[in-house]
């Protein structure tokens, strides 16, 4: 229980069972009923709990039930509590509000309304605004007023139903007149204080309980608003609820609440937004929307922030790197009608990955705002007909992981064939290979957008061609949409505008930016529909669907290439080859597809950095044991449902035997290149190995030693979930035949004390439900044990963690530490 509100504090602004006399001549019958029922309730609001001289109570309700009325200063403080009325600029009601922020449709101009482009959703707000009016003018109440308190009603209140002996069906006072009475459904309307701060969650960690007398199914002075948890909430996190049954759109979010969430969280994909019911009539393209509304806003929105754990992170492994200046020349190589536009990095938790170079047409540098650059840069018309991406590597990266990266990321851009893309992956690939698989630091990829496809060439030599219309936009996108993955080279682009910020002032007057809240607004819905729906103008309709035939030619320079199948699929981390850092680190692009892990920028991310700790063990012991390869991100952790029941298998001398055969001398993690021996000396053999990866960096490798009887349990098993969860039931069970499961852990990326172990202790924090000091005294022991070397755990660091019903042991290099 968070909170619970009495009934007799909770504001009853409808029922159907009570006789409101209101005057609601002129009502047509095509408009809404519960349009019409939410006016009537936010006028019994006005009249009985709100007050003041804007009404002359003429039509005052009562309690008919009770026969009392309501006392309005009774109220007032809760009252006082609620959102202010939004100010009215001039005597016509029509289109007059200022713009705020938060206000929903009900009270932007009719302009606006039927800009949505949704002529049914404009229509019901245009007859909404009608229902207010008439009403207003049939009571005598002023229309502002009714307004905001309509707006209180729809945005706050909540619903009940319960079936209630019918009132007009009076009992005989028979012995079984109470059971056998008519019921009838009683729905009435409820502002609850307090409970109506909660904001909006799809996945909403309370939910509210109402209760009523069990035997007359009314409420009484018994009867309460409670707010419950539905799971565990920590100190310090809000108490959010879901604002609908499960049912509602983005369109009811923004129609009843004044805001709507850009994400398929709330399942708007499934949950009515369906623009051949919808029949919406749009003329203008995504990317000219894009334009209007960065004008609206000023420029690019600069207000998201980086989280605390990822500015930390970013602290940290900024340190190891050097500073790296950009010097892109100011005009392409062989082609100097194209001129740089901007230039930036691209960079992942504090490292620098590459630098991007952007050349195109001088006429580039007349964009007023990102989207406009973007719209700009992948016209591939007269005048910018080519847009190039020059990439210059700071960190070394290996040909497959740069290849698969950049392909990753064009391919979640783009709509035509997954061949395009595997043909971009295999050229990039090729191109790297051909200097011994190794983009090492100073390795410079041009990329030659237009509208047949893309160009590459590496270090100066041209590569080939993959011939694809719409392939040019979708790797520009990479760096110019809203998702780019050099923001800094976006900003770049912007400040070398040479009338970017005259054409900010000239276009967006102050009106524009601070007063169009409404008109900004729409326009983002407008967007979110059509990239929701992929939306295109019709007169680009036979450019999709040239690219969806996969007609597509792939050119290659004359020079032979090296096979891609000479190239090696690990990394060689322990290759000092790159000084600046110590080590070579694998190299991630961002795509779209990661957003439901990590944020596409850093600069933007709420949990690009969730401190949790995780492994991926890799099981190569037995060929029927599954490979676990989770990344948890979010607290707290997902609870793994028990696997099948396993039975407990004696040990036998031939079991032995077969494990040791197959363990040979150990295993070796691909990623890191670090080996574990196959046996520890308390008896326990090694079941897998693992890398414990954040972004672009190999943390740690990871082995897990268990005894032969959890071995031999799941080797019959199929690999799958159910093995998965037996592995960890069997491990983690402690009895006599697996008394301890053990993690040795190997740093394979320089970290502090404190920061090892909070990670750690993160780790194990959600998944435990004894005494926060437990895992306090687990990072203090992790700490003390780096102290003891320095205070760094340096690569070659060794954890190891010993895990029994008693606790967990820790040893650092093999000095055990408690």
């Amino acid at each position: 229980l968070i909170v619970e509100v009495p009934y007799h504090l909770a504001l009853n602004v409808g029922d159907t069972l009570r006789q409101d006399y209101y005057n609601l001549d002129n009502i047509s019958d095509e408009w809404d009923e519960g349009d019409v029922e939410d006016v009537v309730q936010a006028l019994y609001f006005l009249e009985n709990f709100v007050g003041g001289a804007s009404f002359d109570g003429s039509y005052c309700c009562r309690y008919d039930e009770y026969d009392e009325e309501v006392d309005s200063d009774y109220f007032a403080p809760y009252v006082s509590t609620l959102p202010s009325k939004p100010i009215i600029s001039t005597a016509d009601h029509n289109n007059s509000y200022d713009d705020e922020e938060g206000l929903t449709p009900d009270f932007w101009s009719d302009s606006t309304i039927n800009e949505i482009g949704i002529p049914a959703y404009s229509q019901r707000i245009i007859d909404r605004k009608s229902i207010l009016r008439t009403i207003a003018q049939n009571n005598n109440v002023d229309e502002g007023d009714l307004q905001w308190a309509t707006f209180m009603i729809r945005s706050r209140r909540f619903t009940t139903w319960n079936m209630v002996p019918d009132p007009n069906n009076v009992d005989d006072g028979g012995p079984f007149g109470a059971l056998t009475q008519k019921k009838i459904e009683q729905i009435q309307g409820f502002l609850v204080p307090l409970i109506d701060m909660a904001n909006h969650n799809p996945n909403p960690n309370a939910v509210m309980k109402i209760s009523v007398n069990k035997w007359t199914r009314k409420f009484d002075d018994t009867s309460s608003f409670a707010l419950r948890a539905t799971r565990p909430i920590r100190k310090g996190e809000e108490v959010t609820i879901s604002y609908g049954d499960g049912s509602g759109t983005c369109l009811e979010l923004l129609d009843k609440y004044g805001f709507f969430v850009e994400s398929d969280e709330d399942g708007a994909d499934e949950r009515g937004v369906d623009l051949e019911e919808l029949k919406p009539i749009w003329r203008s393209s995504v990317e000219e929307d894009e334009v209007e509304l960065d004008r609206l806003r000023g420029g690019r929105d600069s207000s998201s922030t980086m989280s605390s754990s990822s500015n930390k992170l970013k602290t940290i492994v900024s340190r190891l790197q050097d500073e790296y200046t950009l010097n892109f020349p100011s005009v392409l190589h062989g082609n100097e009608e194209l001129k740089l536009i901007g230039s930036g990095i691209r960079e992942k938790l504090g490292i620098n990955v590459y630098a991007v170079g952007m050349y195109g047409s001088p006429s580039l540098f007349d964009a007023v705002s990102p989207s406009d650059l973007r719209y700009k840069a992948r016209q591939f018309e007269s005048g910018t007909d080519m847009t190039s991406f020059v990439l210059e590597m700071i960190l070394q990266a290996e040909a497959k992981v740069i290849a698969e990266a950049i392909a990753d990321s064009v391919g979640v851009r783009y709509d035509g064939s997954r061949l395009d893309i595997e043909q971009l992956e295999h050229l990039i690939d090729d191109g790297i290979s051909g200097k011994g698989g190794q983009a090492k630091k100073g390795t410079t990829l041009r990329f030659d957008c237009t509208k047949e496809g893309v160009s590459l060439s590496v270090d100066g030599v041209e590569r080939g061609t993959v011939k694809a219309s719409g392939l040019g936009k979708a790797f520009v996108d990479v760096y110019l949409d809203n998702n780019a993955v050099s923001p800094s080279l976006i900003d770049s682009c912007i400040e070398n505008s040479s009338i970017a910020t005259n054409a900010v002032i000239e276009n967006a007057t102050e009106s524009d930016v601070e007063g169009s809240a409404s008109r900004r607004t729409m326009l983002s819905l407008r967007i979110w529909l059509k990239r929701l729906k992929k939306w295109t103008k019709p007169e680009e309709a036979s450019v999709v669907a040239v690219s969806d035939e996969g007609t597509v030619s792939v050119e290659v320079s004359d020079e032979a290439l090296p096979s891609a199948d000479s190239v090696s699929d690990s990394s060689d981390l322990d290759a000092d080859t790159t000084e600046e850092v110590g080590e070579t680190l694998a190299v991630v692009e961002v795509s779209i597809d990661e957003v439901a892990i990590e944020s596409t920028s850093d600069d933007g991310s709420s949990d690009d950095v969730t401190v949790v700790e995780s492994t991926a063990i890799e099981s190569t012991v037995l060929e029927s044991t599954p490979a676990v390869e989770e990344l948890i991100e979010e607290e707290p952790a997902v609870v793994v449902k028990p696997g099948p029941e396993i039975e407990t298998v004696a040990v036998s001398p031939k079991i032995i035997a077969d494990i040791e055969s197959k363990l040979g001398s150990g295993l070796t993690d691909k990623a890191t290149s670090v080996s574990f021996q196959p046996k520890l000396a308390d008896g326990l053999y090694l079941a897998g190995v693992g890398v414990r990866k954040k972004a672009i960096i190999n943390v740690y490798a990871v082995a897990m030693y268990t005894s032969p009887s959890t071995l031999a349990s799941v080797a019959t098993l199929n690999k799958g979930k159910d093995a998965q969860a037996a592995l960890r039931d069997s491990a983690r069970r402690f009895g006599p035949t697996t008394p301890m499961t053990s993690f040795v852990l190997e740093m394979t990326f320089k970290a502090d004390g404190k920061t090892i172990g909070e990670a750690i202790g993160e780790g194990v924090k959600p998944r435990y439900s004894g005494p926060e000091g437990d895992v306090k005294e687990l990072e203090s022991l992790i700490i003390e044990g780096v102290k003891s070397k320095g205070g760094q755990a340096t690569k070659g660091t060794i954890f190891r963690f010993d895990c029994t019903k008693d606790g967990i042991s820790v040893s650092v290099d093999g000095v055990s530490q408690g």
